[in-house]
């Protein structure tokens, strides 16, 4: 959730002694939750504070007390957004380095949509992609400060586009207020409609890329001749993990072989991110100049016993125990191959429910052989010694010994 600034109360307490936590709680209740008390020493040092969402989540005073401090600078928001996301009626103090109090920050419901928006943008748009949209600027003032305007900041100029603040708090930062007085330039305040924009263009381009991606995978599957062999790559929805099978494809095409590939979710590829759609997409054409045919897991119904072998992406095993996709997969083909796709299972290291998922019973049943690399296949066998049998150590980046 994201955070804001705002001009709060801060009443100073320094005797704790004589209340108790109903007293504290009537105060808050009688229309002060956007405040807080202050506890100051002897000496009138700040020791601490209290607000509505500290004492609300706490049965006595002591353990409502906040010793956090959070002063002004670049990682200001995200300390206060980490504290604060544990507990969203949390309300904090900001301070400078003289340990004067600024403003106080809490979080900010009505921010969240934007928020969304501003983080597709950050992870799938670059400086070549904006520049194209039909509403882009290139210079734009923001009006005002929270936690979103200043990531926005930040973004914009990382795609090189000019930007002037105006507000008080970006003082604090060293950045220049400069009112906006020029009518051509795009202002960017409380209603966001600019990044709105943006965010509508991101998807209206989104899925101009996306439909052209589906219309390469809509073809329907014509059976040809039942004699040749034909070879099977069943893709996972990430370019990363198909990209590392593309030599294998190529060399099974350059011996003549009938290559089918099938993806395995259009929905999943798109979710990934623009990038990923991309990439996807590359892959499609260099797949299908070189001679294979590529579908969509979606909607194509093939045929059983169809293919001498069917390979797949080990690390992501389509649901491990109790998925049918791999049932399934064993049904269209004679055998069934699992690559490893990536140097390392590292997500997989200490977590062994998901070393059981992509290296269950279930699975080691359904494949015929697990294609991997000399430390992967030791690594298996020290926690299954079932697997030694269906290993075959010629994996990444070895898929060319296939």
């Amino acid at each position: 959730m994201p955070i804001s600034l705002y001009n709060g109360q801060a009443f100073v307490l320094e005797n704790m002694e004589d209340l108790d936590r109903s007293q504290l709680m009537v105060f808050f209740l009688n229309g002060h939750r956007e405040d807080i008390i202050v506890l100051q020493d002897k000496n009138g040092e700040y020791t601490g504070c209290i607000s509505y969402g500290s004492l609300l989540f706490c049965s006595d005073i002591e353990g409502a007390v906040i010793h956090e401090r959070i002063f002004v600078g670049n990682h200001m928001w995200e300390k206060a957004q980490n504290l604060i996301n544990d507990n969203s009626f949390l309300r904090l103090p900001i301070f400078n380095d003289k340990m004067e109090m600024l403003y106080l920050v809490k979080s900010d419901y009505s921010l969240s949509e934007v928020w969304q928006m501003l983080k597709e943008l950050k992870s799938y748009v670059n400086k070549n992609l904006i520049s194209s949209f039909e509403h882009y600027k290139q210079h734009i003032h923001l009006r005002g400060m929270n936690q979103v305007l200043w990531e926005f900041r930040k973004w914009l100029l990382l795609m090189d586009i000019d930007v002037s603040v105006s507000g008080e708090a970006w003082e604090l930062f060293g950045i220049k207020n400069i009112p906006c007085t020029d009518k051509n330039i795009t202002i960017v305040g409380e209603n966001y409609d600019w990044l709105k924009l943006i965010h509508l263009d991101y998807w209206n381009w989104l899925e101009k890329a996306t439909v052209n991606m589906k219309r390469m995978l809509a073809k329907t599957y014509i059976q040809k001749n039942r004699n040749q062999e034909k070879i099977m790559f069943y893709m996972p929805a990430y370019a990363c993990l198909v990209d590392s099978v593309v030599p294998l494809v190529i060399q099974y095409l350059e011996k003549g072989k009938e290559c089918i590939v099938v993806f395995h979710s259009v929905e999943g590829i798109m979710k990934i991110g623009v990038g990923n759609v991309r990439k996807i997409t590359d892959i499609i054409s260099k797949l299908e100049s070189a001679g294979a045919k590529c579908y969509s897991g979606d909607n194509n119904q093939l045929f059983d016993n169809e293919y001498k072998v069917c390979f797949f992406c080990s690390e992501y095993s389509l649901g491990g125990g109790t998925s049918p996709v791999l049932a399934n997969l064993r049904r269209l083909s004679k055998k069934l191959v699992s690559l490893q796709t990536t140097a390392i299972y590292s997500h997989m290291y200490n977590m062994k429910s998901t070393f059981e998922t992509v290296f269950s019973n279930h699975v080691r049943k359904e494949i015929d052989y697990l294609v991997a690399a000399e430390h992967t296949a030791d690594w298996v066998s020290e926690y299954d010694k079932s697997w030694d049998k269906k290993i075959l150590r010629f994996g990444y980046p070895k898929l060319d010994k296939l």
